[in-house]
């Protein structure tokens, strides 16, 4: 059994809060605030503007404003997916802008992280060389990484020119 205390229902819970008047069974509402302190505040206040705040407001905004830029950065980057009929040295650029676009942003990804997500976004075609990557006895450097996945593009292309 719960130690909590479980209310019976939405009345109890809402008379708890004090948003309940019990006599009348309904909801109260606000009180009013008086004409005199309306008056006194200029319009651009009780807008939700305030002037001697202008430098918090905008410093806020601009927080705001870099880190938005560093989630969209950074959806660019983790989420990127290689397609299909993509050449690969167009994805190997695609991943390395998205990369020194989170560097201009302090968002310092490691070569290991770059060269993960130039395998890890790459279309289930090249999961032979997916596998390759992943999989060795020694962790592959991001240059081995674009060396071999260059590599599997030309004898992919090899392959195809000696067919036809």
């Amino acid at each position: 059994m719960s130690t909590y205390c479980q209310p019976q229902s939405v009345s109890t819970q809402l008379s708890q809060i004090g948003t309940l008047d019990i006599i009348k069974g309904a909801l109260t509402r606000p009180i009013k605030a008086k004409d005199k302190v309306i008056a006194s505040q200029s319009d651009q206040y009780v807008k939700g503007f305030n002037p001697k705040d202008i430098a918090a407001n905008w410093d806020s905004l601009s927080d705001l404003e870099c880190a938005t830029i560093k989630i969209t950065l950074q959806e660019a980057f983790w989420n990127a997916c290689h397609e299909l009929k993509e050449a690969i040295t167009l994805w190997i650029g695609r991943i390395t802008i998205a990369a020194n676009h989170l560097i201009t942003a302090k968002q310092l990804p490691t070569d290991q992280q770059i060269a993960d997500r130039l395998v890890g976004g790459l279309d289930n075609s090249w999961s032979s060389i997916r596998d390759t990557v992943v999989y060795p006895s020694v962790e592959l450097s991001l240059d081995n990484t674009i060396g071999a996945l260059e590599a599997h593009f030309v004898c992919l292309n090899g392959n195809k020119g000696t067919s036809d």
